[in-house]
């Protein structure tokens, strides 16, 4: 797995204490744990982070509340184990997700040019229809996860250069909350913002949001390091590479730089279980 940082945010509901949720994680991991009664932002934290989330509870928003468990800055295979190990402990305790639950990665950005985050842009919309199939049903069609091939302008047919893509597809809000330009597949107001103010670099990722609310160690796992490594395949990522609209999964494969036989299996039984839901 590449080293370049990340963080992973578990989502949860409320049937458990944020004191129960401390202790499991605690018994568990020897990095420090940090809880707020509010939702705070995380940022190059080295600690859990474990906070109300007004939005994973059952009832959803503003009926019900759940809690978000944001892990430390991490880096490699073996601290993103870790964290997946964390996740499978809380499910063993009967900490619980529901279908208003999401798990969002953030990956590190910041030495990515715009050309960069244009290939990856690239890569990513030919892809994002097939990629949408491996989805449950309540992650395809969810306002907090939109394609990005659904945004306003964008069209399916056009070979778009990498400026051009992020001219079309980057947020023009920049705010962090209650702001529809961070709800979709991928979340871009982080770079953004880093463009606006090249100094601040304080958080400079992009945040993948589609997966469904889980705590299974596989789950997690394979969520982190699909997206660490595609991330890191687009640094630099030559011209001459082609992408094509995805229709199979060796595509699908090829264009999102899935090539561990473990993670590609895990994708073919996602798609075969969700393609036709």
């Amino acid at each position: 797995m590449k080293k370049r940082y990340f963080g992973i945010e578990l989502e949860i509901g409320n049937e458990k204490t944020q004191k129960e949720i401390r202790d499991f994680v605690s018994q568990k991991s020897a990095i420090d744990i940090i809880t707020t009664s509010k939702y705070g932002k995380s940022v190059n934290n080295f600690y859990w982070h474990i906070k109300y989330d007004s939005s994973c509870g059952v009832l959803g928003k503003p009926k019900d509340f759940g809690w978000e468990i944001a892990s430390f800055k991490a880096i490699g295979s073996k601290q993103l184990k870790h964290i997946a190990e964390i996740a499978q402990h809380l499910k063993n305790n009967d900490c619980k997700v529901n279908l208003n639950c999401g798990l969002h990665i953030h990956v590190d950005v910041s030495d990515f040019s715009i050309q960069d985050i244009g290939c990856l842009l690239i890569r990513w919309v030919k892809s994002e229809e097939f990629l949408f199939k491996t989805l449950p049903l309540n992650r395809r069609n969810n306002f907090h996860c939109k394609p990005l091939i659904s945004k306003e302008n964008f069209n399916k047919r056009c070979n778009y250069t990498r400026n051009e893509i992020w001219d079309l597809l980057k947020p023009s809000v920049l705010k962090d909350h209650e702001n529809n330009d961070k709800r979709y597949s991928l979340n871009l107001i982080n770079y953004a913002k880093f463009l606006k103010n090249k100094r601040n670099k304080k958080r400079v990722t992009i945040e993948l949001r589609i997966p469904e609310g889980t705590l299974d160690y596989t789950d997690v796992y394979n969520w982190g390091y699909f997206f660490v490594n595609f991330v890191d395949s687009c640094k630099n990522c030559v011209k001459k590479d082609p992408v094509t609209n995805c229709i199979k999964l060796e595509t699908f494969f090829k264009n999102l730089n899935i090539q561990d036989d473990f993670l590609k299996k895990w994708f073919e039984n996602r798609y075969i279980k969700y393609r036709n839901i």
